[in-house]
């Protein structure tokens, strides 16, 4: 097809459509028939959309709608519209003619006309309000003041309701438009719509996205916190239920009982709609979000706690964990900034949000900030004595599994977190074997291996791993990754930096050394050179330190025979210097250096003979 016969394809479509306004037994059909010809989806349009000229069409479409009060004919101009707005030419033409203006007097001077030809006329609004001109011209055209002045007026007609709050959502995209809308009187008007009638689902979608622009401005915030509406949404359920049992011939004794109306506000109300509409992700995406922009606020929280949002937020992540991911993000969001605030506390234990925590955790154990406040979240929810038994070992590899995720990773904060809750977790007795069942000590020597000049993730690491091996069957699992490399090195690695883990390593290695597996480790892997050197290092600074380090080579010592390894000069030779420093100072330490000293000569005597040279000559002198 030419451009020619294109273009006169169109002035004949034109012509018809016009006719078609005259006709009144056939200008539906007619008109519906010939919409679909000027679509613009036809690739030869998009071609030659440069070169057509079709303004005759522009103002046929305003011409019609000023003439016409058929609601079926609006809704075929509203598809007209929708594609000759498309073009910036035609949106000119539609600015200058006032469109907006001439709907909104329509829809207010028109005698006769029904709530659904104002309906699909609004339809023609939502389309132009997509584009900036028309939003600036909404305020001038009066358009905003009849919206928000009938958005209530008729209660049984949801879809002008729908349209209405779609309306005010494209409206806040223009900020000055916010705040006509929040002085008058805005915020309890559309969360009165919403209530209402929260489960259509035009109107639970447009109105927490109205809310959820509202909620930028801290006047909309205050307006909303404040409201206290009416809840007539389950007045009409009762009615509605009233009825059924009506016509079964039931008769309901408690009749002043449902007349009576509760008081909402609009916690209540973004709860509610988590609650009906826990399926449906239109609702959810702006529900979520303005939920997460206003429960920042204590006084939220205190409502949230009254509606027991937390388990609503907890029943969608629990649905929605593999689905839309800002759905995900906004609940999860939301119920660590409640788990971790004293107000919603409790509720959240009661909703047992840290078992959705544990599937976030596992879900995104490569997401750093989601591991981090699930870490936070969980430890402020169980880490008492009361709750502590909540602490289970799908938790535990949860963390464990995040730690492996990132700790190739920049993501020390995070890894800092981890540690902190496994660390705190070791403290209780009860979950000691959790924490060794869930991977723990893996975990954390790997964690250890790549990050040893963190000193914060070492000592958190050290302590907790301190805590494990008291359990006497958890010593060999130290042996893998490397432990036996790893947990000793870390006492040459920290002489000088922090005497916090030297200690803990040692009282780590005091705890080892009771196995054989790790004193023969110790030996073969020169883990016990790392040993005496730190009795060289503080021997004059820090005598639980020196202590301790002697028990671990009196540990190693109890093998039989001594490995080769250990009859070391240097080693006799720091035992003796222990026991003559330490004399007058600590007779339990010299006492304990005389006994390794004794032992260690007595099954090496080339070491006795090596060592003890120097004092026979003071003797014969």
């Amino acid at each position: 097809m030419s451009l020619f016969e294109l273009s006169t394809a169109i002035e004949d479509v034109v012509g018809n459509l016009k006719l078609c306004l005259k006709r009144n037994d056939t200008k539906k059909l007619k008109l519906k028939a010939k919409s679909l010809i000027v679509r613009y989806d036809n690739p030869l349009i998009i071609a030659y959309s440069d070169e057509l000229d079709d303004e005759d069409l522009v103002r046929m479409t305003v011409t019609s709608f000023k003439e016409t009060q058929d609601p079926q004919i609006v809704r075929l101009l509203c598809d007209i519209i929708s594609i000759l707005v498309l073009r910036p030419r035609n949106l000119s033409i539609f600015v200058k003619m006032d469109i907006l203006r001439e709907i909104t007097n329509a829809i207010i001077t028109k005698e006769k006309i029904t709530v659904n030809f104002i309906t699909q006329a609004l339809g023609i609004v939502i389309v132009l309000l997509d584009f900036d001109e028309f939003r600036k011209m909404v305020e001038a055209s009066g358009l905003l003041n009849y919206i928000l002045m009938n958005i209530n007026t008729y209660p049984d007609e949801r879809e002008f309701i729908s349209q209405c709050l779609r309306i005010l959502f494209l409206c806040c995209a223009h900020d000055p438009l916010v705040s006509v809308i929040i002085y008058n009187n805005g915020c309890e008007l559309v969360t009165k719509a919403l209530e209402a009638n929260m489960d259509h689902m035009g109107v639970a979608t447009n109105g927490p996205s109205v809310i959820q622009e509202l909620l930028r401005s801290p006047k909309g915030i205050d307006k909303l916190l404040s409201l206290s509406i009416a809840g007539q949404y389950e007045k009409r359920v009762k009615e509605k239920e009233a009825m059924k049992d009506f016509f079964k011939g039931k008769v309901d004794k408690d009749k002043d009982k449902q007349d009576q109306v509760v008081k909402k506000n609009i916690i209540d109300v973004l709860s509610e709609l988590l609650k009906i509409h826990d399926r449906d992700e239109a609702v959810l995406l702006p529900t979520t979000h303005s939920f997460r922009m206003i429960i920042s606020l204590r006084k939220a929280r205190d409502l949230a706690t009254k509606a027991n949002s937390a388990q609503y937020l907890v029943n969608v992540l629990k649905r929605h964990i593999n689905g839309m991911l800002a759905i995900v993000q906004y609940s999860f969001m939301s119920l660590v900034i409640m788990a971790t605030s004293i107000e919603c506390r409790d509720n959240c234990r009661s909703a047992h949000v840290e078992g959705v925590l544990t599937r976030c955790l596992e879900q995104y154990s490569t997401n750093a900030g989601v591991v981090r406040n699930s870490c936070i979240c969980i430890a402020a929810l169980i880490y008492n004595n009361e709750n502590i038994d909540c602490l289970d070992e799908r938790m535990v590899k949860a963390m464990n599994k995040s730690i492996k995720a990132i700790k190739e990773g920049e993501h020390t904060t995070t890894l800092r977190v981890i540690t902190a809750a496994l660390k705190e977790a070791s403290l209780y007795p009860q979950c000691v074997k959790k924490l060794i069942a869930g991977g723990t000590i893996d975990a954390l020597i790997a964690l250890i291996k790549t990050h040893s000049q963190d000193k914060v993730i070492v000592a958190l690491s050290i302590a907790t791993l301190v805590k494990l091996s008291t359990e006497t069957s958890s010593h060999d699992l130290f042996l893998h990754e490397d432990g036996a490399v790893v947990i000793p090195s870390l006492l040459s690695l920290y002489f000088n930096k922090s005497w916090i883990v030297v200690r803990a390593t040692t009282l780590l290695l005091r705890n080892l050394v009771q196995s054989d597996s790790w004193k023969h480790a110790l030996a073969e892997k020169d883990g016990f050179k790392h040993v005496i050197r730190t009795i060289a290092h503080y021997i004059r600074n820090c005598q639980s330190i020196v202590f301790v380090c002697l028990e671990v080579i009196k540990g190693m010592l109890e093998l039989n025979p001594v490995p080769t390894k250990v009859r070391d000069e240097r080693v006799v030779k720091v035992l003796r210097v222990s026991e003559q420093a330490y004399y007058h100072r600590s007779r339990v330490i010299s006492t304990l250096s005389k006994d390794c000293l004794k032992v260690l000569l007595t099954r090496d005597p080339s070491a006795a003979d090596k060592a003890g040279a120097p004092e026979k000559e003071k003797e014969g002198k």
